[in-house]
């Protein structure tokens, strides 16, 4: 059983606030699979005509390529929304990005 003490020590009542705060955070979270990667790439750009190619066009707030850079292997690019709707709305039309990324992958190919 914790004391009063201890249920309330700052360092948990930070620790506890951090924890829901990044489970907000991710909740805008959404990675795209499968983008061809250039050495010039401007990822908020890439992404942004992606996401119109299923006619959506949310604020990204941020974006990177997820795992290290190897040679012939395509990272995933992870970027944030505004808000869970948004993310909703953006996997509601998830399917039709599939069928545009399948051709993008059978054109480069």
């Amino acid at each position: 059983m914790l004391d009063g003490a201890t249920a309330l020590a700052p360092s948990n009542i930070g620790k506890a606030v951090k924890t829901i705060v990044d489970r907000g955070e991710r909740k805008r979270d959404l990675v795209i699979y499968d983008v061809p990667e250039t050495s010039e790439e401007k990822l908020p750009d890439k992404v942004e005509n992606i996401l119109l190619d299923i006619e959506e066009k949310p604020i990204i707030k941020d974006c990177c390529r997820v795992r290290t850079k190897k040679p012939g292997v395509l990272r995933p690019i992870k970027f944030t929304l505004n808000s869970t709707d948004i993310v909703h709305q953006v996997l509601r039309n998830s399917h039709i990005l599939q069928q545009v990324m399948r051709a993008c992958i059978n054109h480069v190919i």
